[in-house]
């Protein structure tokens, strides 16, 4: 936990950035790599990568300057 309270929604490396939103009862993770480097993240529940479908759950790749939009199962 943070000093502040405010706890990360993943955690992820820096260049990494993560903001949630909610669809109805569905919600939303929307990953960004702002780097020119693959980054490593780890997902502790398992989710949808709603940009192919496929499902995720553990240590997840995201390419340079990638993007995941994942929803939560």
């Amino acid at each position: 936990m943070y000093l502040t309270g405010v706890e990360p929604l993943l955690e992820t490396p820096t260049g990494v950035e993560v903001t949630e939103r909610w669809q109805g009862e569905r919600r939303l993770l929307f990953v960004l790599n702002h780097l020119e480097q693959q980054q490593k993240i780890e997902l502790n529940m398992r989710y949808t990568n709603l940009l192919d479908g496929k499902p995720l759950i553990g240590d997840v790749q995201i390419e340079p300057l990638g993007v995941l939009i994942l929803a939560a199962k």
